[in-house]
């Protein structure tokens, strides 16, 4: 039955957090070119573009947040296994149980907290100091990020859930 749930989750989270990570890349591109433009007006103009370190800040925002989801789809976040290899089956997999649990509530308050935020940086109508963009997109955007990795390691934790119980 747990199967079951994780699979019906799986198939809304996968499209979406793929696409999103795919956003993360035109975004990390676009602050690629946006660097370049400003050395390049640097050493030819001998100006740099106004708010280049608070455009490359804000579009880091996007960078990281948005790939968070995909990155936990494939498992690539880093994990430290020189004791969790030592341990028996049974062992890891509570350990497992016991990380993607911490991990789910972690994510899930970050998301909940970030959406705080941004509430908050819209009503205080917050904006950037140089360019003067708003700020609350961008902590709604960290929102989205952590809520969907949370969602992603609930399916975890329920999946390694269904194997301690399995075992």
């Amino acid at each position: 039955m747990l199967r079951n749930f994780t699979g019906i989750l799986l198939t809304v989270v996968r499209p979406l957090s793929s696409y999103l990570d795919k956003a993360s890349w035109l975004v990390l591109f676009l602050m690629m070119f946006y660097t370049v433009i400003d050395v390049l007006a640097l050493k030819v103009a001998g100006y740099s573009l106004l708010g280049t370190v608070e455009m490359t800040a804000l579009m880091m925002v996007i960078c990281v947040f948005f790939s968070f989801a995909q990155t936990g789809l494939e498992d690539g976040h880093i994990r430290v296994d020189f004791v969790y290899n030592r341990m028996g089956e049974r062992a890891q997999t509570i350990c497992d149980f016991i990380t993607q649990a911490l991990c789910t509530l972690l994510f899930g308050f970050i998301g909940w907290s970030s959406i705080l935020n941004g509430l908050e940086k819209y009503e205080s109508s917050e904006i950037s100091m140089d360019l003067l963009l708003p700020l609350y997109p961008f902590a709604f955007v960290a929102s989205v990020g952590c809520c969907l990795i949370a969602v992603i390691l609930f399916i975890k934790t329920l999946l390694v859930l269904d194997k301690v119980i399995n075992l």
